[in-house]
Parts: structure tokens; sequence; C-alpha cells
């Protein structure tokens, strides 16, 4: 009986990691095309939600969604894969509203060697910006005030090529 609950609770661990997307996943898919991302995102059972094609005026865009709850359409993740194939330009961005995540991203950012390099305050937002690389990574911590009045604090993680960050993706930020 013990030996079932624990393979029960291997599972379920293994299961839980695999679906999680870290910074290293953001790095990956920003090396991908629009194809090559949805099948990495679908292989770790995030449902593509909707997009925008990619035109003269603005860049095109593909939303994907993570527990997505079909009653109510929220979901515990939302990440756009922002991209340009005629510019060949991608920027990934995820939100997501756990402190355990946060912690999660922290420490894979330390890991990997992204370096703090500035932070600021915005409207209840604090904005940390990250490099390593070529890459930079602007994380924003936001508090949102609910209609009832209390606070729910969401995280937002923005990674881009560092030529590419200062620049306007086309009405799609």
């Amino acid at each position: 009986m013990k030996k079932t609950l624990l393979l029960l609770l291997i599972a379920v661990s293994i299961k839980s990691f695999s679906q999680n997307i870290g910074v290293s996943d953001l790095i990956k898919l920003s090396k991908l095309n629009l194809g090559q991302a949805e099948e990495l995102l679908s292989s770790k059972d995030w449902v593509y939600l909707m997009g925008e094609e990619e035109t003269k005026e603005k860049y095109g865009r593909a939303t994907f969604a993570f527990e997505k709850n079909e009653i109510t359409s929220q979901a515990k993740s939302f990440l756009d894969y922002i991209f340009s194939e005629t510019e060949n330009r991608v920027r990934i961005k995820i939100q997501f509203d756990t402190l355990e995540k946060y912690k999660e991203y922290n420490a894979e950012l330390k890991k990997i060697g992204f370096d703090l390099v500035d932070s600021q305050m915005s409207k209840d937002t604090i904005i940390k910006f990250y490099q390593f690389e070529d890459y930079i990574i602007e994380f924003r911590v936001q508090s949102d005030k609910n209609t009832d009045r209390s606070n729910e604090t969401k995280y937002r993680v923005m990674l881009a090529h560092k030529a590419d960050y200062g620049t306007e993706f086309n009405g799609n930020d």
C-alpha cells in the first residue's frame, strides 16, 4: 500500500514538473518558429487560445493557456508568442499568479546567470530588468485590486533579445 502511494505521488510530481514553463523554456521558445513553439507548448499541456496573423503593420501573436477552466475561461498561466517571421523577431510573455512559481523563476534566473541590472516602481508594479548573454528579461510584480477590494499579485515575464528589447513590436506589445 505504501509503495503504491509513493509511486502515485512520484507520478503526480513528475507530471506537475513536466507542465512547467521555466526561464530555460522561454529561451528555447524564442529560438523556435511558430509551429515548433506550438508543438513544444502542447507537449507540456498548454492549449492554444487565439492568435493574430502577422501583417505589414503588426506582428503576429499566438496566445496559449495552461490549465484553463472551460467554464470560467480562467487559467493558471497565459503565454504570448509574439513574432515577425519577416523580421526574424520573437518575444515571449508569460503571466502567472503563484508565489511558488515566482520563486522558481527567480531561482532559475540566478542559476542560468541572469544579472539584475535595474529595477523601478510604476503604478503598483515593481519592474525588474535582467540580462544574460543576448537576452533581456523584464519581470513585473503587480498588485491588482479585485472587485471585493482585496489585492491579488500577478507576475509577468517578458523575454526578448537585447537587439529587439527597445523596439516596439508594432502595437503588439
